[in-house]
């Protein structure tokens, strides 16, 4: 069965392409997957879907009918997803993408770190740029090829500059309101003054890193607005092959505001020692 479905260019992007993807009829086998389905994204979303019963009907069992039908009603924040499988010489040749694409002095007392995602050893890779800053007045943190990432990751790299903070941020879903903490760290907070750069690219856990850094450590906002992305997704798996991803809670940074985008202090010119900012 062939069905239109909306995929972003990426996960953060604003703009998305329609794109006819013809999905292959997959009929719910005995393990009842429509039901788990169902219940799964029911746990999730923010109001009401249709039930097993319904979306059985709808869908005469298909499960991937019963996915799109799900994205109608979650609305345009969801979306059905392919699943990226790598083939066996990926596999094999497996290598973490490091988080850390520059971290590199830019005068005598300026320092650059270029923060472009929070993978596995973004904590790490960060406490070496600061290892490496010591001595220097200012650090300039650039997030403006970061779209976000991992939650926890983002608040153990904001540790490294705010220290711990309780209620640091705002998840908010249909069930309740939960409060996460930016955790303690093994090392003091940086000392010196803190530039954060941001763009249209920043969105989701970027851009709360960046209202905390500046609510929290005092970080000056440098660039353009942010991307504006003050939602999670969550991965509901669908088949092998597709997963639902299912708006589930609003986030909030006290003192900041997220929604429609970051606006910085000042615009960013470049990476020269004296920031040409205005």
């Amino acid at each position: 069965m062939c069905i239109w479905l909306a995929r972003s260019t990426t996960a953060t992007r604003a703009l998305a392409l329609a794109s006819a993807v013809c999905l292959q009829s997959a009929v719910a086998p005995a393990g009842d997957d429509i039901a788990r389905l169902a219940e799964s994204t029911a746990a999730l979303a923010r109001g009401p879907i249709p039930s097993e019963a319904s979306l059985r009907a709808l869908c005469d069992g298909d499960l991937l009918c019963a996915a799109h039908r799900l994205v109608e009603v979650l609305g345009p924040r969801a979306r059905l997803e392919a699943v990226r499988h790598p083939d066996s010489d990926s596999i094999r040749g497996v290598k973490t993408q490091p988080s850390v694409l520059r971290s590199e002095p830019l005068g005598e007392d300026l320092f650059l770190i270029e923060l472009a995602r929070f993978g596995r050893k973004a904590v790490a890779e960060v406490q070496a740029g600061l290892a490496a800053a010591e001595g220097r007045s200012t650090l300039r943190l650039d997030l403006r090829r970061n779209g976000g990432g991992d939650l926890d990751g983002m608040l153990r790299v904001a540790a490294l500059f705010t220290g711990p903070v309780d209620g640091a941020v705002e998840l908010a879903g249909h069930w309740r309101v939960r409060r996460l903490a930016i955790p303690d760290s093994a090392r003091p907070p940086w000392p010196g003054r803190l530039e954060v750069v941001v763009g249209p690219e920043t969105a989701s856990s970027a851009e709360f890193l960046a209202a905390l850094l500046r609510v929290h450590a005092g970080a000056r906002l440098l660039g353009g607005r942010s991307y504006g992305k003050d939602y999670l997704l969550r991965v509901v798996p669908v088949t092998h092959d597709w997963r639902l991803l299912v708006p589930s809670e609003d986030v909030t940074v006290p003192g900041s505001e997220i929604a429609g985008g970051l606006w910085p202090d000042a615009p960013y010119r470049g990476d020269g020692a004296a920031a040409a900012v205005e």
